[in-house]
């Protein structure tokens, strides 16, 4: 069996280059969800179709989605957040004690979420990073060489060659890029299982390199 991420490429939506700042505020109150959380699900919720976000407060819940019954949009949210962000403007994201992805999306656990296709066609999976989209498809070339050395593939062809895809769009405003892989009709989902958790895995661990790397090391006299 072979297992290519060969179509990963980057999305149409993507307006310019992410940052990689980390998100994260020092010195919020315990009770106060991390920007770093926040910011990867309204990612989440701005791009995986059918999402469903919901924000809890010390004055009650906002659920954000695409359907006439909730209380903002994916788009709204983003642009609230935005602005709050603002030197001199109002942030009023500190208030937002807990929140939850659901609707169409599913929690696997370590980053990964599960997502259907629209269509309900095929499954998908989802994670965010905040890499460079250069630095996204580099990594898939070193998944898909991993993977191939691992399972190696046989000439009836298991999976077939372009079975695994990827797709990457990125939110420039937030420093982030959300990452969909899916498979075709007839491939098994354990394979795209692996192939995530692996891309997942060394997009965290370049993460943590780039994050290293970028720190000022004090010197010594």
């Amino acid at each position: 069996m072979r297992i290519a991420l060969t179509s990963l490429q980057a999305d149409s939506r993507i307006l310019g280059m992410p940052n990689n700042n980390g998100g994260g505020m020092s010195g919020a109150p315990r009770d106060e969800v991390s920007r770093s959380v926040l910011r990867e699900a309204i990612v989440l919720a701005h791009t995986v179709p059918g999402a469903v976000l919901r924000l809890v407060t010390h004055r009650g819940e906002v659920t954000v989605g695409r359907g006439p019954d909730h209380d903002l949009s994916p788009c709204d949210l983003r642009q609230a957040y935005l602005v709050g962000t603002a030197p001199g403007r109002r942030d009023c994201f500190p208030v937002v004690r807990e929140v939850e992805l659901g609707g169409a999306v599913r929690e696997l656990g370590g980053g990964l979420y599960e997502a259907w296709a629209p269509d309900l066609a095929s499954v998908q999976r989802w994670f965010v990073t905040s890499l460079f989209p250069g630095d996204i498809v580099e990594l898939a070339r070193h998944v898909r060489d991993g993977v191939e050395q691992t399972f190696g593939w046989d000439e009836d062809g298991d999976l077939p060659v372009e079975s695994v895809r990827a797709d990457v769009a990125t939110d420039t405003a937030l420093g982030l890029s959300s990452v969909r892989l899916d498979v075709g009709d007839d491939d098994p989902e354990g394979h795209l299982d692996e192939v995530s958790r692996r891309f997942l895995e060394r997009c965290m661990a370049e993460e943590l390199v780039q994050s290293v790397a970028s720190e000022q090391i004090p010197r010594f006299s």
